[in-house]
Parts: structure tokens; C-alpha cells; sequence
């Protein structure tokens, strides 16, 4: 997929890159969640190009010339998100998991977004606990690697389906494989998947920090919004996005039958996102 490349220089001074596909008069801007990065979202953006120009930010932490830094969280991720929104003026936003939570809290902390699209951000929210798998990644990650730790990833974050009934020590040698493979013949200019495994722990920080920082302030929230779900999401997905859609009675809410957390992904049904969203942001 053909893309330009750009950065912005966020609050902190650090030099965060995009890329930009598109050609479209509108600018939005695409947030991807955890274990991606802005590769991920080639094929929607590409699809939203003819109405939209999408920038897709590289989150801090995924490159090695752009490392997390000291104090990331939520307040960082912000402060990113807002110095693109700013540069392109983008009013636009779409955010998937934990790239949702990010452009939720965008939202409620600066002012600048009028219509947000939320594909099932992790909160902890009226008992659903999402978060739940993550001690057993971090102990995976430090006692086993990557392909153990993207074992409890799938088995905390997976769709529903079989793959979730094969047992550890099945997936962990499989994957190590895959993984392998993946960081031979990844596309040059992107981030091969055994470099994004270790970044799941960034996710974690937003996911802790988002209790404190997101959950009380939903109703502060003045963006038009729509809710994005996937049928076959894991239960505890599902249940945040119903607490979120109660605190948000006038947000638009649209479940996409047999897909689940990751339709937006290259992987996934992105034509099927691309739909909704060009829809959506077109008013």
C-alpha cells in the first residue's frame, strides 16, 4: 500500500511519525491498539482514501527511534494524538481498543474532536474486567518470550472460536514459528510482529490508567460518537462497550455479525469498518 511519511512534535518533544494514505479533502486520523502499529491499518485507510486523507500515527514505543519515554501513559498518548489533530487539522477520529481508550480520553481532555469512532476500548467498567490476562502476559514475557506472552494475549483478548480451546503449550511452539517467519519477510518500512509483542505492556499502563482518568469523566464527553463492536469479541469486550454505550445513551452503536475485536486490521473485514466510518464521518 502506498503511503507518505510524516511526525509531528509532541508536547514533551518527541518526534512522533504517521503515515498518510489517501487523497481525500477530509483528514481523519486512525489510532491503532495493541500489537500494532500504523502498518495495521493500511487497508482501511486505503479504503476511506477516495473521501478521506487518513493519518495513521506509529504510537510511541513501537519504533526505536521513538521510545515510549519516561512518564508514558495516557497523558503522553494525548498529547500525541492532539499535536497531529492540531498539525492536520483533523476533527475526524477512530480508535481500536486501546487506541480507542487513547482517543476517548483525547476527546474528554482537549477539545478538538467532533465525531469519534470507538471500536471496543478495554475498560473496567461495571464488572467487565479486560484487563484480566495481562499478569500472566508479563509473566509469560519475562519467564518464556514472546511467543508464550502473545499466547496469553490471544487467550485474553481472542475472539471466539476454536483456537481458544488449543492449549499453551500447543500455540507457544507454533507461534515461535510464525513469528520467525513473520520478522524474515516482513514488509520493509514495517514493524514485524515479534518487535510488538513487548509493547502489550504500554497497553497495560493505559488500560491500569484509564480506571482513574476515563471512567469518571465519560460524561464530560461532547463528540458525536459511535460505538463499534464485534460479534464474536471476547465476552469481557463486549461487556465494557455495553457499560460505555449506557453512559453514552446518544451514541450510535452498529455490531458486526461474525467478526470480531480486530475487523478493522488489515486481517480482519477493513472494508466492512471503512463503510461505517465513511458514513459516519461524512455528517
Amino acid at each position: 500500500m502506498k503511503y507518505c511519511s510524516g511526525s509531528v512534535v509532541s508536547a514533551d518533544g518527541t518526534v512522533v511519525t504517521h503515515r498518510v494514505i489517501g487523497d481525500g479533502a477530509t483528514p481523519v486520523v486512525l489510532v491503532h491498539g495493541g500489537m500494532q502499529a500504523a502498518q495495521n491499518f493500511a487497508r482501511l485507510a486505503d479504503m476511506l482514501g477516495s473521501r478521506y486523507t487518513a493519518y495513521i500515527p506509529d504510537r510511541r514505543g513501537r519504533r526505536p527511534e521513538v521510545p515510549a519515554g519516561e512518564g508514558y501513559g495516557l497523558a503522553r498518548e494525548a498529547e500525541d494524538l492532539d499535536a497531529l489533530m492540531r498539525t492536520v487539522e483533523a476533527r475526524r477520529v477512530f480508535g481500536l481498543s486501546s487506541g480507542a481508550i487513547i482517543a476517548l480520553y483525547t476527546a474528554i481532555q482537549y477539545a478538538g474532536i467532533e465525531k469519534l469512532a470507538l471500536y471496543e476500548p478495554p475498560l473496567t467498567l461495571d464488572g467487565a474486567d479486560p484487563a484480566k490476562w495481562f499478569p500472566r502476559f508479563e509473566h509469560a514475557m519475562a519467564t518464556s518470550g514472546p511467543a508464550a506472552g502473545m499466547v496469553e494475549v490471544l487467550k485474553g483478548t481472542g475472539d471466539r472460536s476454536p483456537l481458544m480451546l488449543v492449549p499453551r503449550w500447543v500455540l507457544t511452539p507454533l507461534l515461535r514459528i510464525a513469528l520467525e517467519k513473520d520478522a524474515k519477510q516482513h514488509p520493509s518500512g514495517d514493524i514485524p510482529l515479534l518487535g510488538l509483542i513487548p509493547t502489550m505492556r504500554l497497553d497495560g499502563v493505559l488500560q491500569r490508567e484509564s480506571v482513574t482518568l476515563v471512567n469518571p469523566r465519560i460524561g464530560e464527553l461532547r463528540s458525536e460518537v459511535l460505538l463499534l463492536g464485534g460479534e464474536k469479541s471476547a465476552h469481557p469486550l463486549r461487556l465494557g462497550l455495553e457499560a460505555l454505550a449506557r453512559r453514552l445513551p446518544n451514541a450510535g452503536r452498529v455490531e458486526l455479525k461474525g467478526t470480531g475485536h480486530t475487523a478493522a486490521d488489515n486481517r480482519g473485514v477493513p472494508h466492512r469498518v471503512a463503510r461505517l466510518l465513511g458514513d459516519f464521518f461524512a455528517g
